[in-house]
């Protein structure tokens, strides 16, 4: 009975595991796309949630990848909120695929093919294959799981008598909640302590109203992960690790207050006295303890926002505060989250150039550019965090984007640095439209990273480029008029020599704009498959000569 018991939960668990981590690397790209599109207002956030999780058969599996999506502000928070109530109600699909099919029909015979095929795809497969042979394999374990669950169950029916287990009054359904809670933590899965309940509901070990108590308190164990994922991440995670465990423990003491009339009501609903389906009761109620906590907190969620803002305020520069260490560990999130600071960076340096290709001072915009550079420093130490393989060309490939983006920043601000004087960029100005047309690459720049249309901003892109490319030569024509008016008289040297030096300096940083806004367009997982106007690599354009350090 023992080993039934602790067999089949193993069998069941591992099977959500391998499940849920298939199905998780086919959705890809598309599970962070989902979250970040599919979330206008509260009740669209939340149906979003409920399917993500449907879907991925973990609501853990969704608050976890909900809080890096906040963390790297991808998510805001309201969206956010309303996501994890829908991953709530999302997890009792579970129960359900539990109590209609894993109990009611025994297909472990063919879940042992299902297991042999599914081993088979994982070992000769690659890629989508071979996920697909884990979500196969996954699926049929889990009802391997239940039919061995059932097994030990039944046996155990035979010596407990219901009555005798906590749960007729108050305190005792206070207990069966306290159990419920440690179950989950125990297992680390909602869905194994839920399909343990409906097992034990099935067999007649515990009656409908314990049952009920138990899922309350498993329902409270989820918030531990969302809790222990808050540790070490941002403020926007810690407010929705928040959110969900306000969420959770706000309608378990609703539902504790009103089990009695809860059970009574679920028990009306089936057929004569006693509900023939124990378990589908139990999923029935499941789901309608969840629907009661979205009818309670979704009109809610923009005030809870509000609140939690106001509770757990930000400390963090508002460049960098959504590079949390815990969001470095999922590659595709923690790059998206660079992607905005460095947009964020770029905007800030290009609206500082512009004043200075217009005024020639330092002094007015210095605090942001010391800003950006610490700004620079703290993302390369985030990237180095990273770890981004060739197995994954698509997320190695934004890493190196990152990299390149991050260098040319840079390389903005050491420019910046340079003695900048009025008098050569007014007659620069005069002389032919090389600083107009600078600055006009700088507000291009600073406008297209608030683009959010591809082809918008790829018409953008084409522009900067074709501007930056005409800097570069009027740069080159500058010379030899500035070497014969200087030997004419109409220049003293020294004049002659910032002239060149503000006219290298305008094109470089002209040259480190264009190329950040390219390498940025080429990190964004949301860029036109069509994109292929982009320049050559650095170091290569005959449009951009020796246009760097070195030339």
């Amino acid at each position: 009975m023992i080993a039934s018991l602790i067999g089949g939960i193993g069998l069941f668990m591992l099977g959500m595991v391998m499940m849920t981590d298939a199905l998780k690397a086919l959705a890809g790209e598309s599970l962070r796309r989902i979250l970040s599109r599919f979330t206008g207002g509260p009740l669209k956030a939340a149906m979003t949630g409920a399917g993500v999780t449907a879907v991925v058969q973990s609501s853990t599996a969704t608050t976890l990848a909900t809080i890096g999506f906040v963390s790297a502000g991808m998510l805001t928070l309201t969206a956010a909120i309303g996501v994890i109530f829908g991953a709530n109600l999302g997890t009792t699909v579970t129960s359900w695929m539990v109590a209609t099919v894993g109990l009611k029909f025994s297909i472990s015979r063919y879940a042992l093919y299902m297991v042999g095929v599914g081993a088979l795809l994982r070992l000769v497969g690659r890629g989508r294959v071979a996920h697909t042979g884990t979500a196969l394999a996954g699926f049929a374990l889990v009802f391997i799981g239940i039919d061995t669950l059932q097994v030990g169950m039944s046996d155990l029916a035979a010596s407990i008598d219901p009555a005798s287990l906590p749960g007729q009054g108050m305190l005792g359904r206070l207990v069966l909640v306290l159990v419920g809670l440690i179950m989950t933590v125990v297992m680390q899965s909602s869905s194994a302590a839920a399909a343990t309940t409906l097992a034990a509901v099935h067999a007649g070990t515990i009656d409908l109203g314990q049952g009920c108590a138990l899922v309350i308190g498993q329902s409270v164990g989820t918030t531990v992960t969302a809790v222990i994922a808050a540790f070490g991440a941002g403020v926007p995670a810690r407010r929705a690790a928040a959110a969900h465990v306000m969420f959770n423990l706000g309608i378990a003491v609703a539902a504790f207050a009103v089990l009695p009339v809860f059970v009574a009501f679920i028990l009306w609903l089936a057929p004569g006295d006693t509900p023939t389906e124990p378990a589908i009761s139990l999923a029935a109620f499941h789901t309608l303890y969840k629907l009661m906590g979205l009818a309670i907190f979704l009109p809610l969620s923009a005030r809870i926002a509000t609140t939690l803002e106001r509770i757990i305020p930000e400390h963090e520069p508002a460049l960098t505060r959504n590079l949390a260490p815990v969001t470095a560990t999922v590659p595709a999130v923690a790059l998206q989250a660079v992607q905005n600071a460095l947009a964020d960076v770029l905007a800030i340096l290009c609206n500082h150039a512009r004043y200075q290709l217009g005024n020639g001072s330092t002094g007015r915009h210095a605090s942001r550019v010391d800003e950006c550079r610490d700004a620079l420093q703290h993302v390369r130490r985030f990237l180095s965090r990273i770890a981004t393989g060739p197995e994954d060309v698509a997320v190695h490939e934004r890493h190196q984007a990152m990299l390149h983006v991050v260098d040319h920043l840079e390389r903005m601000i050491t420019a910046f640095d340079e003695p900048w004087s009025r008098e050569p960029l007014v007659l620069l100005e005069q002389k032919m439209p090389l600083i107009q047309e600078s600055r006009r690459v700088c507000e291009l720049a600073e406008r297209w990273v608030t683009l959010s249309d591809p082809i918008e901003r790829e018409a953008q892109l084409l522009a900067i480029q074709e501007i930056a490319a005409a800097v570069a030569e009027h740069r080159r024509q500058v010379r030899p008029i500035v070497i014969e008016r200087t030997a004419r008289g109409d220049y003293a040297p020294d004049l002659a020599l910032r002239i060149l030096e503000m006219a290298r300096t305008a094109d470089r940083l002209c040259f480190h704009v264009q190329r950040a806004t390219h390498h940025l367009n080429r990190s964004s997982a949301e860029r036109p498959d069509s994109a292929q106007t982009a320049p050559p690599r650095d170091g290569e354009s005959d449009a951009f000569p020796d246009v760097d350090e070195g030339r």
